[in-house]
């Protein structure tokens, strides 16, 4: 039986899209360039928001890890770490770079290999407009765990 007030999480990302945010997706695959080259390439924001990771294998797609950038500091203003810098940054210890080519060939709770990494971003927050990056990431993750009984499989923890 279904709650009347139940939002799936297809539902809330779709609603994320229609938003007035900043939004794009690139591809990236197990090849050259590097992860900071297709970053600079497809003009990820430096802006605050979210990011979704999927994996893509002959044309399916499986959500992997959704993850947000901007920490906002007691006083309102925004840390410098943008949705451009957070992708390139550690992910297990690992750079990013390299973690995601790793994903790319079945690594870290990834059971079989993939064509690629689609990585869609939006910017959720700006001179204090919006919607605060840990707020959305917060329910997309929420409604994630509702649906599937667990998080996205790259995400440790919420």
């Amino acid at each position: 039986m279904t709650d009347s007030f139940e939002v799936y999480f297809d539902e809330m990302l779709k609603k994320i899209r229609t938003k007035n945010f900043k939004t794009d997706s690139f591809d990236f695959k197990d090849e050259k360039p590097s992860l900071g080259a297709v970053i600079s390439k497809n003009k990820v924001s430096a802006g605050a928001g979210i990011y979704i990771i999927y994996g893509e294998k002959d044309g399916q797609k499986s959500l992997l890890y959704i993850g947000k950038s901007g920490t906002i500091h007691n006083d309102g203003k925004l840390g410098i770490q943008g949705i451009n810098k957070r992708l390139k940054k550690i992910q297990n210890g690992i750079p990013r770079d390299r973690f995601f080519r790793e994903v790319i060939n079945g690594a870290h709770s990834c059971h079989c290999p993939l064509d690629k990494l689609r990585i869609e971003w939006f910017e959720t927050y700006k001179n204090g407009v919006g919607t605060p990056p840990f707020l959305v990431e917060a329910q997309l993750l929420a409604q994630y765990l509702a649906e599937n009984g667990s998080l996205p499989p790259l995400n440790k923890e919420a």
